[in-house]
């Protein structure tokens, strides 16, 4: 079986939906903190449609890992989206319940990190 390269463009697309995730998470952590609650809804909706855009694109690399000999169960990218969904169902969670302080400490804490080991353990190993 020939391994098909990554394609570059899918490395883009997840870099560029983590810097704007980030971006809706230090508007919405700053607001949040402010008490100014108006325009968190938007910044929140706007967050997970980047998610779901990471998601996508992350999915893409997906069939590209799955060509390595080393992908299973523990890879960086099976362990780094089981945790993303979670971090997902989670926030679903704090949001239908508007838990405000869980929903910061969720993006801010969880969330972010989990897209910089994004960053460190999958996506800079796929760069060229």
């Amino acid at each position: 079986m020939e391994i098909q390269a990554v394609n570059p463009e899918h490395i883009y697309l997840c870099e560029t939906d983590i810097e704007k995730i980030g971006e809706g998470i230090a508007a919405y952590i700053k607001l949040g903190s402010k008490g100014q609650f108006d325009s968190l809804d938007e910044i929140f909706l706007e967050i997970v449609e980047n998610l779901s855009n990471f998601i996508k694109a992350s999915s893409a690399l997906k069939i590209y890992l799955k060509q390595m000999d080393d992908f299973n169960k523990d890879s960086p990218f099976i362990v780094l989206q089981f945790q993303l969904l979670t971090l997902l169902n989670r926030l679903s969670q704090a949001k239908q319940r508007n838990d405000l302080t869980l929903i910061m400490d969720i993006l801010e804490y969880e969330l972010f990190e989990n897209l910089i080991r994004w960053k460190q353990e999958v996506l800079n190993l796929l760069k060229p």
